[in-house]
């Protein structure tokens, strides 16, 4: 098992958010639908450990999370691509090799594993491109790729194709499928399209009015 919650309670805003008990397996895929608003987010946020819960218990590969410890070791085990993606003002093969450079990749590791990801994303033509000439499409398109190519054993996407052209969609939908199943990573996606949800995982998560059913 790879996270177990259970009676978790976490608060943003006036938002509150709620699960009784959820457990994600190592390696399998998740889809978490439901309505603009219903708490999807927030959920992938509690996954990622950007969010403290007020209350319950969050266990992650068999350990339970000590939220008043530095997270950074468990955070370095994510890969997540938020909804709204923001990209540094550099280039588009630099925006996806930053993660690793961060990790001390060595230079060499990091242009072969950022082209092979640029030219499964269909992104090559775009690599010396800067983020302000890209449209919002490729620049989910560069977000989701910088994340992917971080070789994380969990990977978290928010709503990842809800600006990109339909010409686009599968490319995206069949290289998240592909390389979750190479590294058996475990995929979470959010969506509010029931064909991706059905598309990218028969194990659905349900959120609805800030509580999580699975």
């Amino acid at each position: 098992m790879l996270y177990s919650l259970k009676d978790i309670e976490c608060r943003v805003g006036k938002f509150l958010l709620t699960i009784d008990s959820c457990e994600l397996d190592q390696g399998e895929t998740y889809s978490v639908v439901g309505p603009n608003g219903s708490g999807k987010s927030t959920f992938l946020n509690v996954l990622a450990f950007l969010l403290t819960p007020r209350s319950g218990e969050l266990v992650f590969r068999g350990d339970e999370v000590n939220y008043t410890e530095d997270l950074i070791s468990v955070r370095r085990e994510v890969g997540y691509a938020m909804q709204n993606p923001y990209l540094f003002t550099m280039s588009v093969e630099d925006n996806i090799g930053y993660g690793l450079s961060v990790r001390g990749v060595a230079t060499r590791e990091i242009k072969r594993r950022v082209g092979e990801m640029m030219e499964r994303m269909s992104l090559s033509h775009l690599a010396g491109r800067r983020h302000v000439e890209l449209s919002v499409g490729e620049s989910q398109r560069v977000a989701l790729a910088r994340t992917l190519v971080l070789d994380a054993k969990v990977i978290l996407l928010d709503e990842p194709t809800a600006s990109v052209d339909a010409s686009n969609v599968e490319t995206v939908e069949r290289t998240v499928l592909e390389l979750c199943k190479e590294r058996s990573a475990t995929l979470v996606i959010s969506t509010h399209l029931a064909d991706q949800a059905q598309r990218m995982s028969p194990n659905t998560i349900s959120v609805v009015d800030g509580h999580v059913n699975r």
